[in-house]
């Protein structure tokens, strides 16, 4: 399905105009352009139309040149539909045949008989009097391509054909910018990765069970993973470009050691033996698991160093963000305002939500009686857990704590809503 960079942004209602102050506009080749906007149902915005206005003729006149086939195109007015409707006088031809000659036509039409024997000469109607609505086109700024493709890349839901036709007209000139570990919905990712592959084009991929995702997304197995997939025979070069992207994956181990079968059997095709000088970390993770030695996990180093009150636990906390902000309270128990000052440090990589339920929790922590648990979200079985009496944290680690969560919250929202005035009466709002 091809794209192209002005079908993209008019499809995300956007619009590039010409940028030019040279000459005096006319008036009515610019009415006629804004007419010929409202035909295929789009208006300018005020924006817009201010940079519009300040264009010479020619430099409209020839804007709208490659406007209007893609506008045809998005419309679908390109079809020449119109041109294929037999009953022209529709509803009211119909409902007046009776059903053997309404049969009948649509017999000999389906037999190759032309349209045009079964054709009645348009008959004038009656104004439409509904009020039409149009799609506001908004100035496109210089990185609106990219926002759109970062909003594309990491949609939480299937691509639609046309989504996945724009990514890759864009993955070119934006490439670099994928950061396949924020890619939520899996069968994006590999879609994009077999796309990658196809076209040899460089993807990094920083998790180990992505690229065991994508080799069962290349023998069309089940990328979910929860079903066994039959690895197929690789080409020598895709088994270099996975022993590659292994070689370089975070917690290689750590993944093997949750799906060892499905391991075996990918390394079964991949032969990393053959390659053990040039992909070492992979040759070390294939002899551990065959050798089926211990492999050291994240969780089973983390109860250790928590468990020995070992300082080095905080550095190892700050490499998995939302583990940190599990183990906050704990850490803080044991070590104080050195576990705070470490955990201000990985607050930029929390989402807003985490970090609006962080900042809930600690502006209660001294001071709250009960917990409330509703079971899988099922609110019909909300459980109240009274909390046992512990001593009070020290108020001035809350208060460096909720200090950075506003800063960060601050910093996210003040360029989208630069301020907020809230009624009195909206403290009475509650919500589930």
């Amino acid at each position: 399905m091809y794209s192209s960079k002005l079908e993209i942004l008019i499809r995300h209602n956007l619009i590039s105009l010409p940028i030019t102050d040279v000459g005096e506009p006319s008036l009515p080749v610019l009415v006629t352009i804004l007419n010929n906007l409202s035909y295929y149902g789009y208006a300018l915005s005020q924006q817009s139309y201010d940079q519009l206005a300040k264009c010479p003729d020619l430099a409209m006149i020839s804007w709208w040149g490659g406007v209007e086939g893609v506008l045809a195109k998005i419309t679908g007015d390109d079809k020449k539909m119109a041109d294929f409707v037999v009953y022209k006088n529709f509803p009211k031809e119909v409902l007046e045949m009776s059903e053997a000659e309404y049969w009948g036509k649509q017999i000999l039409m389906y037999w190759g008989f032309p349209n045009q024997y079964f054709t009645q000469p348009e008959a004038p109607r009656p104004e439409l009097n509904e009020k039409l609505t149009f799609k506001v086109l908004h100035l496109a700024q210089t990185n609106s391509l990219e926002r759109i493709f970062t909003d594309l890349l990491y949609l939480p839901n299937r691509w639609t054909d046309q989504q996945s036709a724009d990514l890759v007209y864009l993955l070119p000139e934006f490439g670099e910018k994928v950061e396949t570990e924020k890619m939520q919905f899996k069968e994006n990712l590999i879609y994009l990765l077999i796309y990658c592959l196809a076209q040899n084009q460089p993807i990094e991929v920083t998790s180990a069970t992505d690229v065991l995702r994508l080799a069962a997304g290349l023998s069309e197995g089940d990328i979910s993973l929860r079903v066994n997939s039959k690895f197929r025979k690789f080409k020598r070069s895709e088994r270099r470009f996975l022993l590659q992207l292994l070689n370089k994956a975070k917690n290689l181990l750590e993944d093997i050691n949750r799906r060892k079968n499905t391991w075996k059997k990918l390394f079964y095709v991949l032969h990393p033996g053959d390659y053990a000088e040039q992909y070492p970390h992979v040759a070390t993770a294939y002899n551990q698991l065959y050798q089926d030695l211990k492999i050291p996990t994240f969780n089973s180093k983390l109860e250790q160093l928590l468990l020995a009150k070992d300082k080095g636990v905080l550095e190892l906390l700050k490499t998995r963000p939302g583990e940190f902000l599990r183990r906050l309270r704990h850490c803080v128990d044991l070590f104080g305002l050195e576990a705070v000052n470490a955990f201000v440090e990985i607050i930029p990589k929390l989402k807003l939500i985490q970090l609006l339920k962080l900042q809930g929790y600690w502006e209660t922590i001294n001071y709250r009686l009960y917990r409330a648990i509703a079971p899988k979200g099922n609110w019909t079985k909300l459980q109240v857990i009274t909390i046992e009496a512990v001593q009070p944290l020290d108020e001035q680690i809350i208060k460096k704590i909720l200090e950075a969560i506003a800063l960060e919250i601050k910093t996210r929202i003040s360029p989208i809503v630069p301020s907020v005035k809230l009624y009195p009466q909206t403290d009475l709002i509650k919500l589930q």
